[in-house]
Protein backbone atom coordinates (compact mmCIF):
# COMPACT_ATOMS: atom_id res chain seq x y z
CA UNK A 1 0.00 0.00 0.00
CA UNK A 2 1.26 3.50 -0.85
CA UNK A 3 2.39 5.10 2.43
CA UNK A 4 0.93 8.46 1.41
CA UNK A 5 -2.53 6.95 1.06
CA UNK A 6 -2.56 5.22 4.47
CA UNK A 7 -4.88 6.59 7.15
CA UNK A 8 -2.02 6.79 9.66
CA UNK A 9 0.09 8.94 7.35
CA UNK A 10 -2.80 11.24 6.53
CA UNK A 11 -3.77 11.67 10.17
CA UNK A 12 -0.18 12.41 11.22
CA UNK A 13 0.26 14.90 8.37
CA UNK A 14 -3.04 16.59 9.22
CA UNK A 15 -2.03 16.91 12.88
CA UNK A 16 1.39 18.24 11.81
CA UNK A 17 -0.35 20.95 9.78
CA UNK A 18 -3.13 21.58 12.29
CA UNK A 19 -1.02 22.26 15.39
CA UNK A 20 0.78 25.33 13.96
CA UNK A 21 -2.43 26.41 12.20
CA UNK A 22 -4.25 26.33 15.55
CA UNK A 23 -1.45 28.28 17.23
CA UNK A 24 -1.54 30.81 14.38
CA UNK A 25 -5.26 31.29 14.86
CA UNK A 26 -4.78 31.59 18.60
CA UNK A 27 -2.03 34.16 18.11
CA UNK A 28 -4.09 36.23 15.69
CA UNK A 29 -7.09 36.01 17.99
CA UNK A 30 -4.67 36.74 20.82
CA UNK A 31 -4.47 40.35 19.71
CA UNK A 32 -8.18 40.72 20.39
CA UNK A 33 -7.73 38.79 23.64
CA UNK A 34 -4.94 41.17 24.71
CA UNK A 35 -6.98 44.21 23.68
CA UNK A 36 -9.94 42.98 25.73
CA UNK A 37 -7.85 42.24 28.85
CA UNK A 38 -5.97 45.56 28.71
CA UNK A 39 -9.18 47.48 27.99
CA UNK A 40 -10.87 45.78 30.95
CA UNK A 41 -7.94 46.64 33.22
CA UNK A 42 -8.16 50.27 32.05
CA UNK A 43 -11.89 50.70 32.78
CA UNK A 44 -15.34 49.22 32.17
CA UNK A 45 -16.10 52.08 29.78
CA UNK A 46 -13.01 51.34 27.69
CA UNK A 47 -13.95 47.65 27.52
CA UNK A 48 -17.50 48.54 26.47
CA UNK A 49 -16.25 50.93 23.75
CA UNK A 50 -13.84 48.33 22.35
CA UNK A 51 -16.70 45.80 22.37
CA UNK A 52 -18.96 48.12 20.38
CA UNK A 53 -16.16 49.12 17.99
CA UNK A 54 -15.15 45.51 17.37
CA UNK A 55 -18.75 44.50 16.70
CA UNK A 56 -18.88 47.16 13.98
CA UNK A 57 -15.40 46.59 12.52
CA UNK A 58 -15.46 42.81 12.26
CA UNK A 59 -18.62 42.46 10.09
CA UNK A 60 -17.20 45.03 7.65
CA UNK A 61 -13.97 43.11 7.07
CA UNK A 62 -15.20 39.55 7.55
CA UNK A 63 -16.71 39.30 4.06
CA UNK A 64 -13.32 40.11 2.51
CA UNK A 65 -11.62 37.57 4.76
CA UNK A 66 -14.09 34.98 3.49
CA UNK A 67 -13.35 35.84 -0.13
CA UNK A 68 -9.63 35.42 0.50
CA UNK A 69 -10.22 31.98 2.08
CA UNK A 70 -10.70 30.69 -1.48
CA UNK A 71 -6.98 31.30 -2.12
CA UNK A 72 -6.14 28.29 0.09
CA UNK A 73 -7.85 25.52 -1.96
CA UNK A 74 -6.95 27.15 -5.28
CA UNK A 75 -3.28 27.30 -4.28
CA UNK A 76 -3.22 23.74 -2.95
CA UNK A 77 -4.74 22.52 -6.23
CA UNK A 78 -2.03 24.25 -8.29
CA UNK A 79 0.61 22.82 -5.96
CA UNK A 80 -0.78 19.29 -6.31
CA UNK A 81 -0.44 19.55 -10.10
CA UNK A 82 3.00 21.23 -9.98
CA UNK A 83 1.74 24.39 -11.72
CA UNK A 84 4.31 26.91 -10.40
CA UNK A 85 3.41 29.42 -13.13
CA UNK A 86 -0.18 29.53 -11.84
CA UNK A 87 1.07 29.81 -8.26
CA UNK A 88 2.94 32.98 -9.21
CA UNK A 89 -0.12 34.35 -11.00
CA UNK A 90 -2.49 33.77 -8.09
CA UNK A 91 0.03 35.29 -5.66
CA UNK A 92 0.33 38.54 -7.60
CA UNK A 93 -3.36 38.68 -8.41
CA UNK A 94 -4.40 38.13 -4.80
CA UNK A 95 -2.22 41.03 -3.62
CA UNK A 96 -3.71 43.31 -6.27
CA UNK A 97 -7.22 42.29 -5.24
CA UNK A 98 -6.39 43.01 -1.58
CA UNK A 99 -5.18 46.48 -2.52
CA UNK A 100 -8.30 47.30 -4.52
CA UNK A 101 -10.74 46.03 -1.90
CA UNK A 102 -9.00 47.84 0.95
CA UNK A 103 -9.77 51.29 -0.49
CA UNK A 104 -13.58 51.28 -0.07
CA UNK A 105 -13.38 49.33 3.21
CA UNK A 106 -11.01 51.97 4.65
CA UNK A 107 -13.61 54.69 4.08
CA UNK A 108 -16.52 52.56 5.29
CA UNK A 109 -14.80 51.87 8.62
CA UNK A 110 -14.14 55.59 9.07
CA UNK A 111 -17.78 56.54 8.48
CA UNK A 112 -19.81 54.34 10.83
CA UNK A 113 -20.90 57.22 13.10
CA UNK A 114 -24.60 56.96 12.10
CA UNK A 115 -24.73 53.36 13.31
CA UNK A 116 -22.90 54.23 16.52
CA UNK A 117 -25.46 56.94 17.31
CA UNK A 118 -28.33 54.46 16.87
CA UNK A 119 -27.01 52.39 19.80
CA UNK A 120 -28.05 54.97 22.38
CA UNK A 121 -24.59 55.33 23.93
CA UNK A 122 -23.72 58.52 25.79
CA UNK A 123 -21.82 61.17 23.83
CA UNK A 124 -18.45 60.34 25.39
CA UNK A 125 -18.68 56.63 24.57
CA UNK A 126 -19.95 57.37 21.04
CA UNK A 127 -16.95 59.66 20.42
CA UNK A 128 -14.53 57.05 21.80
CA UNK A 129 -16.02 54.30 19.59
CA UNK A 130 -15.68 56.54 16.53
CA UNK A 131 -12.06 57.34 17.47
CA UNK A 132 -11.32 53.62 17.85
CA UNK A 133 -12.70 52.83 14.39
CA UNK A 134 -10.78 55.68 12.74
CA UNK A 135 -7.56 54.43 14.35
CA UNK A 136 -8.03 50.80 13.33
CA UNK A 137 -9.01 51.80 9.77
CA UNK A 138 -5.29 52.36 9.07
CA UNK A 139 -4.82 48.63 9.55
CA UNK A 140 -7.27 47.63 6.81
CA UNK A 141 -4.76 47.60 3.93
CA UNK A 142 -1.95 45.70 5.71
CA UNK A 143 -4.52 43.28 7.16
CA UNK A 144 -5.94 42.40 3.73
CA UNK A 145 -2.46 42.05 2.21
CA UNK A 146 -1.44 39.80 5.08
CA UNK A 147 -4.55 37.62 4.68
CA UNK A 148 -3.94 37.18 0.96
CA UNK A 149 -0.35 36.04 1.56
CA UNK A 150 -1.29 33.95 4.57
CA UNK A 151 -3.96 31.91 2.78
CA UNK A 152 -1.57 31.46 -0.16
CA UNK A 153 1.02 29.98 2.22
CA UNK A 154 -1.57 27.80 3.93
CA UNK A 155 -2.37 26.29 0.53
CA UNK A 156 1.32 25.33 0.34
CA UNK A 157 1.19 23.76 3.84
CA UNK A 158 3.55 26.37 5.36
CA UNK A 159 1.59 26.58 8.60
CA UNK A 160 4.70 26.57 10.83
CA UNK A 161 6.05 29.76 9.27
CA UNK A 162 2.67 31.46 9.70
CA UNK A 163 2.64 30.33 13.32
CA UNK A 164 6.03 31.86 14.12
CA UNK A 165 5.15 35.13 12.39
CA UNK A 166 1.77 35.55 14.08
CA UNK A 167 3.20 34.66 17.50
CA UNK A 168 5.99 37.19 17.03
CA UNK A 169 3.38 39.94 16.46
CA UNK A 170 1.97 39.62 19.99
CA UNK A 171 4.83 41.44 21.77
CA UNK A 172 4.40 44.37 19.37
CA UNK A 173 0.70 44.51 20.14
CA UNK A 174 1.26 44.38 23.92
CA UNK A 175 3.99 47.05 23.79
CA UNK A 176 2.01 49.55 21.75
CA UNK A 177 -1.20 48.85 23.68
CA UNK A 178 0.63 49.67 26.89
CA UNK A 179 2.26 52.80 25.49
CA UNK A 180 -0.85 54.21 23.84
CA UNK A 181 -3.41 53.21 26.49
CA UNK A 182 -1.59 53.64 29.80
CA UNK A 183 1.40 55.89 29.12
CA UNK A 184 0.01 58.27 26.49
CA UNK A 185 -3.61 57.94 27.72
CA UNK A 186 -5.04 57.80 24.20
CA UNK A 187 -8.05 55.77 25.33
CA UNK A 188 -9.70 53.20 23.02
CA UNK A 189 -8.13 54.90 19.96
CA UNK A 190 -4.74 53.80 21.27
CA UNK A 191 -5.80 50.17 21.01
CA UNK A 192 -6.88 50.81 17.41
CA UNK A 193 -3.51 52.30 16.46
CA UNK A 194 -1.64 49.46 18.20
CA UNK A 195 -3.64 46.87 16.25
CA UNK A 196 -2.95 48.68 12.96
CA UNK A 197 0.79 48.59 13.69
CA UNK A 198 0.59 44.86 14.44
CA UNK A 199 -1.22 44.25 11.12
CA UNK A 200 1.53 46.13 9.26
CA UNK A 201 4.18 43.95 10.91
CA UNK A 202 2.29 40.76 10.00
CA UNK A 203 2.09 41.77 6.34
CA UNK A 204 5.76 42.71 6.02
CA UNK A 205 6.98 39.59 7.83
CA UNK A 206 4.75 37.29 5.76
CA UNK A 207 5.83 38.96 2.50
CA UNK A 208 9.51 38.61 3.40
CA UNK A 209 9.10 34.91 4.16
CA UNK A 210 7.22 34.19 0.94
CA UNK A 211 9.81 35.91 -1.26
CA UNK A 212 12.85 34.46 0.52
CA UNK A 213 11.91 30.94 1.64
CA UNK A 214 14.17 28.44 -0.18
CA UNK A 215 11.41 25.87 -0.49
CA UNK A 216 9.56 28.25 -2.83
CA UNK A 217 12.38 28.77 -5.33
CA UNK A 218 10.51 27.36 -8.31
CA UNK A 219 7.53 29.62 -7.61
CA UNK A 220 9.76 32.64 -6.85
CA UNK A 221 11.50 32.32 -10.22
CA UNK A 222 8.12 32.70 -11.93
CA UNK A 223 7.03 35.89 -10.12
CA UNK A 224 8.90 38.30 -12.41
CA UNK A 225 7.60 36.44 -15.48
CA UNK A 226 3.89 36.81 -14.76
CA UNK A 227 1.49 39.72 -14.65
CA UNK A 228 -1.63 40.31 -12.66
CA UNK A 229 -4.15 37.87 -14.13
CA UNK A 230 -7.80 38.93 -14.04
CA UNK A 231 -8.87 35.35 -14.73
CA UNK A 232 -7.21 34.36 -11.45
CA UNK A 233 -8.96 37.24 -9.72
CA UNK A 234 -12.27 35.99 -11.15
CA UNK A 235 -11.54 32.50 -9.76
CA UNK A 236 -10.84 33.91 -6.30
CA UNK A 237 -14.00 36.01 -6.40
CA UNK A 238 -16.24 33.30 -7.90
CA UNK A 239 -15.21 30.73 -5.31
CA UNK A 240 -14.77 33.24 -2.50
CA UNK A 241 -17.95 35.32 -2.63
CA UNK A 242 -20.18 32.49 -1.33
CA UNK A 243 -17.58 31.85 1.41
CA UNK A 244 -17.59 35.55 2.26
CA UNK A 245 -21.38 35.73 2.36
CA UNK A 246 -21.65 32.55 4.43
CA UNK A 247 -19.03 33.75 6.90
CA UNK A 248 -20.65 37.17 7.09
CA UNK A 249 -24.02 35.59 7.86
CA UNK A 250 -22.44 33.76 10.78
CA UNK A 251 -20.27 36.56 12.17
CA UNK A 252 -22.84 39.32 11.79
CA UNK A 253 -25.29 37.29 13.85
CA UNK A 254 -22.81 37.40 16.74
CA UNK A 255 -21.84 41.03 16.08
CA UNK A 256 -25.40 42.35 15.79
CA UNK A 257 -26.29 40.42 18.92
CA UNK A 258 -23.48 42.31 20.65
CA UNK A 259 -25.03 45.59 19.52
CA UNK A 260 -28.46 44.58 20.88
CA UNK A 261 -26.84 43.56 24.15
CA UNK A 262 -25.41 47.09 24.39
CA UNK A 263 -28.95 48.15 25.35
CA UNK A 264 -28.77 46.10 28.57
CA UNK A 265 -26.11 48.24 30.28
CA UNK A 266 -22.34 48.46 30.61
CA UNK A 267 -21.94 45.45 32.96
CA UNK A 268 -23.86 43.22 30.53
CA UNK A 269 -21.88 44.53 27.55
CA UNK A 270 -18.61 43.81 29.33
CA UNK A 271 -19.74 40.36 30.53
CA UNK A 272 -20.92 39.41 27.06
CA UNK A 273 -17.64 40.62 25.54
CA UNK A 274 -15.60 38.53 27.96
CA UNK A 275 -17.65 35.37 27.40
CA UNK A 276 -17.56 35.94 23.64
CA UNK A 277 -13.80 36.46 23.72
CA UNK A 278 -13.23 33.22 25.63
CA UNK A 279 -15.48 31.20 23.32
CA UNK A 280 -13.85 32.85 20.30
CA UNK A 281 -10.42 31.81 21.59
CA UNK A 282 -11.52 28.18 21.90
CA UNK A 283 -13.11 28.41 18.44
CA UNK A 284 -9.67 29.17 17.02
CA UNK A 285 -8.65 25.56 17.66
CA UNK A 286 -11.18 23.90 15.32
CA UNK A 287 -10.74 26.87 12.98
CA UNK A 288 -7.04 26.03 12.68
CA UNK A 289 -7.89 22.37 12.06
CA UNK A 290 -10.43 23.51 9.47
CA UNK A 291 -7.79 25.53 7.60
CA UNK A 292 -5.42 22.57 7.53
CA UNK A 293 -8.30 20.32 6.41
CA UNK A 294 -9.15 22.71 3.56
CA UNK A 295 -5.55 22.62 2.30
CA UNK A 296 -5.27 18.83 2.43
CA UNK A 297 -8.71 18.17 0.93
CA UNK A 298 -8.01 20.79 -1.75
CA UNK A 299 -4.66 19.14 -2.54
CA UNK A 300 -6.15 15.70 -3.18
CA UNK A 301 -9.18 17.18 -4.89
CA UNK A 302 -6.72 18.90 -7.25
CA UNK A 303 -5.06 15.53 -7.90
CA UNK A 304 -8.43 13.88 -8.54
CA UNK A 305 -8.05 11.54 -5.54
CA UNK A 306 -11.54 12.01 -4.10
CA UNK A 307 -11.40 9.02 -1.75
CA UNK A 308 -8.38 10.36 0.15
CA UNK A 309 -9.81 13.89 0.13
CA UNK A 310 -13.07 12.67 1.65
CA UNK A 311 -11.28 10.65 4.33
CA UNK A 312 -9.25 13.68 5.41
CA UNK A 313 -12.45 15.65 5.97
CA UNK A 314 -13.72 13.06 8.44
CA UNK A 315 -10.33 12.97 10.20
CA UNK A 316 -10.32 16.72 10.65
CA UNK A 317 -13.83 16.67 12.13
CA UNK A 318 -12.79 13.98 14.60
CA UNK A 319 -9.81 16.06 15.76
CA UNK A 320 -12.04 19.09 16.30
CA UNK A 321 -14.52 17.07 18.37
CA UNK A 322 -11.78 15.90 20.73
CA UNK A 323 -10.46 19.45 21.20
CA UNK A 324 -13.89 20.98 21.80
CA UNK A 325 -14.81 18.34 24.39
CA UNK A 326 -11.85 19.59 26.42
CA UNK A 327 -12.80 23.27 26.03
CA UNK A 328 -16.42 22.55 27.01
CA UNK A 329 -15.22 20.76 30.14
CA UNK A 330 -13.09 23.78 31.12
CA UNK A 331 -16.01 26.18 30.68
CA UNK A 332 -18.22 24.00 32.86
CA UNK A 333 -15.71 23.41 35.66
CA UNK A 334 -13.57 26.57 35.97
CA UNK A 335 -15.56 29.50 34.50
CA UNK A 336 -14.63 31.85 37.38
CA UNK A 337 -10.93 31.30 36.75
CA UNK A 338 -11.31 32.00 33.02
CA UNK A 339 -13.31 35.18 33.58
CA UNK A 340 -10.90 36.30 36.30
CA UNK A 341 -8.21 36.91 33.69
CA UNK A 342 -10.32 39.75 32.29
CA UNK A 343 -11.93 41.53 35.23
CA UNK A 344 -12.47 41.58 38.98
CA UNK A 345 -15.72 43.55 38.82
CA UNK A 346 -18.31 41.28 40.56
CA UNK A 347 -21.30 42.21 38.37
CA UNK A 348 -19.34 41.72 35.15
CA UNK A 349 -17.91 38.42 36.41
CA UNK A 350 -21.37 37.10 37.32
CA UNK A 351 -22.78 37.83 33.87
CA UNK A 352 -19.75 36.43 32.02
CA UNK A 353 -19.76 33.19 34.07
CA UNK A 354 -23.47 32.67 33.40
CA UNK A 355 -22.96 33.09 29.65
CA UNK A 356 -20.02 30.64 29.58
CA UNK A 357 -22.52 27.93 30.58
CA UNK A 358 -24.22 28.35 27.19
CA UNK A 359 -20.86 28.57 25.40
CA UNK A 360 -19.90 25.19 26.89
CA UNK A 361 -23.05 23.64 25.38
CA UNK A 362 -22.38 24.78 21.82
CA UNK A 363 -18.63 23.95 21.75
CA UNK A 364 -19.03 20.55 20.09
CA UNK A 365 -21.42 21.81 17.43
CA UNK A 366 -19.18 24.79 16.69
CA UNK A 367 -16.21 22.47 16.14
CA UNK A 368 -18.17 20.19 13.80
CA UNK A 369 -19.66 22.93 11.62
CA UNK A 370 -16.42 24.86 11.04
CA UNK A 371 -14.33 21.77 10.23
CA UNK A 372 -16.87 20.22 7.88
CA UNK A 373 -17.23 23.63 6.23
CA UNK A 374 -13.45 23.69 5.73
CA UNK A 375 -13.56 20.28 4.05
CA UNK A 376 -16.36 21.44 1.75
CA UNK A 377 -14.21 24.44 0.73
CA UNK A 378 -11.47 22.00 -0.20
CA UNK A 379 -13.97 20.45 -2.63
CA UNK A 380 -14.73 23.98 -3.97
CA UNK A 381 -18.26 23.53 -2.62
CA UNK A 382 -19.19 27.00 -1.37
CA UNK A 383 -22.64 27.96 -2.67
CA UNK A 384 -24.76 25.37 -0.87
CA UNK A 385 -22.99 25.95 2.49
CA UNK A 386 -23.78 29.65 2.07
CA UNK A 387 -27.51 28.87 1.96
CA UNK A 388 -27.18 26.48 4.89
CA UNK A 389 -25.61 29.30 6.93
CA UNK A 390 -28.55 31.54 6.05
CA UNK A 391 -30.97 28.95 7.43
CA UNK A 392 -28.97 28.23 10.59
CA UNK A 393 -28.06 31.76 11.63
CA UNK A 394 -30.77 34.07 10.34
CA UNK A 395 -33.89 32.00 9.76
CA UNK A 396 -33.53 30.05 13.03
CA UNK A 397 -30.76 31.25 15.36
CA UNK A 398 -31.05 35.03 15.55
CA UNK A 399 -34.89 35.27 15.52
CA UNK A 400 -35.12 32.70 18.31
CA UNK A 401 -32.39 34.47 20.29
CA UNK A 402 -34.16 37.81 19.90
CA UNK A 403 -37.47 36.38 21.12
CA UNK A 404 -35.82 34.69 24.11
CA UNK A 405 -33.95 37.91 25.00
CA UNK A 406 -37.30 39.53 25.81
CA UNK A 407 -37.43 37.28 28.87
CA UNK A 408 -33.84 36.22 29.52
CA UNK A 409 -31.94 39.29 28.19
CA UNK A 410 -28.35 38.37 27.16
CA UNK A 411 -28.86 34.68 28.03
CA UNK A 412 -31.71 34.53 25.49
CA UNK A 413 -29.37 35.50 22.67
CA UNK A 414 -26.88 32.84 23.77
CA UNK A 415 -29.65 30.24 23.63
CA UNK A 416 -30.11 31.38 20.04
CA UNK A 417 -26.39 30.74 19.44
CA UNK A 418 -26.88 27.13 20.56
CA UNK A 419 -29.76 26.63 18.12
CA UNK A 420 -27.84 28.26 15.24
CA UNK A 421 -24.61 26.29 15.70
CA UNK A 422 -26.41 22.99 16.27
CA UNK A 423 -28.41 23.50 13.07
CA UNK A 424 -25.28 24.48 11.13
CA UNK A 425 -23.43 21.37 12.34
CA UNK A 426 -26.27 19.08 11.28
CA UNK A 427 -26.80 20.69 7.88
CA UNK A 428 -23.08 20.86 7.01
CA UNK A 429 -22.62 17.22 8.04
CA UNK A 430 -25.51 16.12 5.84
CA UNK A 431 -24.05 18.10 2.93
CA UNK A 432 -20.64 16.49 3.42
CA UNK A 433 -22.20 13.04 3.58
CA UNK A 434 -23.94 13.75 0.28
CA UNK A 435 -20.68 14.97 -1.26
CA UNK A 436 -18.86 11.85 -0.02
CA UNK A 437 -21.39 9.57 -1.69
CA UNK A 438 -21.24 11.68 -4.86
CA UNK A 439 -17.46 11.29 -5.12
CA UNK A 440 -17.61 7.59 -4.24
CA UNK A 441 -19.96 7.02 -7.17
CA UNK A 442 -17.58 8.95 -9.41
CA UNK A 443 -14.62 6.85 -8.24
CA UNK A 444 -16.61 3.61 -8.75
CA UNK A 445 -17.57 4.68 -12.28
CA UNK A 446 -13.89 5.27 -13.11
CA UNK A 447 -12.85 1.81 -11.93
Amino acid sequence: MNKELSSKFQLNFLIKLSVPAVLSQMAQMGMGFIDTIMAGRHSKDTLAVVSVGSNLFIPVIIFVLGVFLSINPLTSGYSARGETHNLAKIFKSALFLALMISIPIFFIVRNLEPIIHLLGLNSSMSKSADDYLEAISYGVLPLFLFLAIRFFNEGLFSTRAIMFITLSALPFNILFNYLFLFKMDMGPAGLGYATSIAYAYLFLAMLFFTLKYKGYQQFQKQISNVKIDFEEIKKIIRLGIPIGIGLTLEVTMFAITGLFIALFGIATIAGHQIAMNISSMTFMMPMGISIATTARVGYYYGKGDYKTATKIGYMGTGLSLIIMCISALCMWTIPEILVGFYTDDPNTMKIAVSLLFYAAIFQLFDGIQVTVLGALRGFHDTKVPMYLNLIAYWILGFPMGYLLSKRFQASGFWMGFILALTTAAILMSLRYRWMSRHFKKRDDSNC
